[in-house]
Formats: structure tokens, sequence, C-alpha cells
């Protein structure tokens, strides 16, 4: 959809003078290319903002830490270290942390354009992601309902995800990769997904759902085996312990590290989980995608569009593998995440028939307010207050002189 050329007139003359009121504004049209170039943008100037303080325990200060250590990096040593990742030598489960590295610091020294770089890629594949659901024509830009599976979908990953930038990225990449498969049936897009690993080890499982997408035709299977799998979820810890014996390397140590006493503990203490209703509400974000699915499997026999089945298969495959470990920090909940564009989706694709149920819709930010309550108070830490107050030339006047 094409907005007027007055309204993209005002987007993007108040993104040079103000993003936040460019951002606000664009909400009001997400399904115009105009809006998508303003997010863009916007995330990009997010991530300039990022400041990261190097004694938090927040990811994006190891990645801080990193650049310094690594910023004078050669194009000889980085061809070195490449060769000794594609020969699966010790030391590196993934190579995307080192290439931002190398590529920032070649041009530039401070450390924010290297969250601005991430910014950059984690936004453009959203975005990718997000054209499905927004430009699909069941969108109702003026539908609350339509808003709020839109909020859903985008803030099950959003912008302050660069934090953690090597497994969210690879999520929006592997959505749109997904999406580019089951919904365009375009396959030629599987060798994209060898990228996926390079991002994050954890994302060999992509090629894992692909497989089982094309192997199992049968939903009523998915069906039975999702809610088997929701059975329990809670007893599977110690048999994705022991699986870990028979998988590949990278992804054994990668369950190995998440299954750790120390690790666990670790997590705990970053969100937060010491209080009993912090652990209540991480069982209703836990169980809540679980809930959506069972209504979007009642709703399954109202339409056939095909899409809509596709993305069904997909999705329960997905839930399939996330309950299996949800009890494993960093693995089972973070793949979750990848459940909401999806669902998502499929709400708006079968709209009709399950808006007698748009109030647990509705109840996504209660579901998640754990989280959103993170976000906000890690962003008032993290992000350089200039950007808060700041006209868009001087901002950048700011961050390119620090």
């Amino acid at each position: 959809m094409k907005s007027s050329r007055g309204d993209t007139s005002i987007k993007y003359l108040s993104l040079l003078i103000y993003p936040w009121v460019s951002l606000f504004y664009s909400l009001r049209s997400l399904n115009t290319r105009s809006t998508f170039f303003v997010i863009f943008v916007f995330s990009v100037l997010f991530g300039l903002a990022f400041t990261p303080d190097l004694n938090s325990k927040l990811d994006s200060a190891r990645y801080l830490e990193y650049f310094h250590l690594n910023s004078n990096l050669t194009l000889a040593e980085y061809y070195r270290d490449l060769v000794s990742y594609f020969n699966f030598e010790e030391g590196r489960k993934d190579f995307f942390m080192h290439t931002m590295t190398f590529l920032v610091s070649s041009f530039t020294h401070n450390y924010h354009f290297l969250f601005a770089t991430f910014a950059a890629v984690f936004s453009l594949f959203f975005l990718k992601s997000f054209k499905y659901f927004t430009f699909n024509a069941a969108f109702d830009n003026k539908n609350a309902l339509c808003l709020m599976l839109a909020l859903m979908f985008a803030l099950s990953n959003p912008i302050f995800n660069i934090n953690g930038v090597r497994f969210w990225t690879a999520s929006w990449f592997a959505i749109y990769l997904l999406f580019k498969i089951v919904i365009e049936d375009k396959k030629s897009f599987l060798l994209l997904g060898l990228l996926l690993p390079i991002i994050h080890a954890a994302f060999w499982i992509f090629f894992f759902f692909i497989f089982i997408y094309y192997l199992v035709r049968n939903n009523k299977i998915l069906i039975v085996s999702f809610f088997v799998s929701f059975a329990i979820s809670g007893f599977m810890i110690t048999f994705v312990k022991d699986l870990s014996q028979i998988l590949p390397g990278t992804l054994s140590r990668l369950i190995e590290i998440y299954t750790s006493e120390d690790y666990m503990s670790y997590r705990n203490e970053l969100t937060g989980n010491v209080n009993w209703y912090i652990s209540l509400l991480n069982t209703l974000k836990t169980i809540y995608p679980n809930f959506l699915i069972y209504f979007i499997i009642r709703s399954r026999n109202n339409t056939s569009n095909p899409i809509f089945h596709q993305i069904l298969a997909l999705t329960l495959i997905i839930a399939i593998f996330s309950n299996l470990t949800i009890s494993i920090p960093s693995l089972g909940n973070r793949f979750q995440m990848l459940l909401f564009p999806f669902i998502s989706l499929l709400w708006l694709l079968n709209i009709n028939s399950l808006r007698r149920f748009k109030y647990l819709i509705y109840c996504f930010p209660i579901a998640w307010i754990v989280d959103i309550r993170l976000m906000v108070e890690w962003t008032i830490d993290l992000i350089d207050p200039y950007f808060y107050i700041s006209p868009t030339p001087y901002f950048i006047y700011h961050i390119i002189t620090i």
C-alpha cells in the first residue's frame, strides 16, 4: 500500500527533525513502505544510542568488551580466524560477532556504530518478516484487533534485543526464510539458511524444522504431538541432557551450557526470578502461546486457505520443540518467541472465526508484563539520554564526537 505524498512528506520531514514524532505518526499506517522506512531509520538511530556499561551483566557489555579487544583486527587475521571457524576448530561457536567487529572497526573505533550496524541487520529481517503480516489483504490498520496482533508480532522480538544480538537477529532471519519457503514455496532460500548457524549456533535446528515440515504432511499427527509435548514439557530436562550425548558437537555443547546449574542460577539472577508472583507470571507467559495455538487449532476447519494450514503445521513443529525444551533456560523459552509472529499471522488469516476470542489477544501485555518491565528498565539504563530529547542532526553529531 502507498501512502499519500503529503503523508510521506510529514513522515520523512519529522524523521529528519525528531525521530520519535515520526515513529508514532507512522504507526497510523503500518501497511505502507514509507512507514517501514521510518521504522528502519529509527531502529538504526536506536542502535547508535546504545551505551552499554562494561560492569553490567547484560550481553551488550560483553559485545562492547569484545569490540574493544578485537577492533585492531587485520584482514589477514580475520581470514585466519575464518578458516579456523570453517574447519570446526575449538574456540568459536559462531562467527557473526567477529565479522561485525571486523567490518565496523575497519572504518571506526566508535562502538556506537557497532550497535547501529546490529540494529540495521536486525530491523532489515524484522521488516522483511513483518510485511507478510501488515501487507496481507486481511490486515486493517484501523482495526484494534489487527493492531494488537501487530504489536504481538513486533514485541515478541523488539529492537531492544540487539542487546543480545546473535540469537535474536538469527530469529528474524529464520522467520523471514520460513515465510519465503512456506508461503511463497521458494525452496532456494534453504541455502540462505546455512548463514543462520554463523549468526548463532543454535539455529542448526532450522533445518530440523524444515525436515519435519516436509516429512509430516498430516496436521492431525502434529496436533496430537503438540498436546503430548505440552503435557510432558516439565519433565524433559533430564531427557534433553541425555540426548545431548548423541547430538553434533556444537549443539551438544550448547545444551551442556544451558543445562548447567551455574547457567540456570545466572539466568534466574539476571531476570530477578525470585518472587512467587514473578514465577507465576513467567509460567503464564509459557502457557500463553500454547493456549492461543489451541484456539487456532479449534478454528482450523473454518478456513480452506492453504497458507493457513501450511503455517499452522510449521507453528506446531516449533511449538513442539519449544515445549520439549522449555525447562532449559535460553533454549526452549527463546525458541518459543519465534511462535508469536506465526500465531499473529494465523490469527489474522482466520480473524473472523477467531473474533469471539479476541480478548485472548488483548491479554498479551499481561502475559508479557515481566519482559516489558525489564525491557523498559534496561532501555533506560542503556540508551543515551540525548536520543530522547535531541533533534536528529544534533544527536548524530553528539554520537560522532563522543
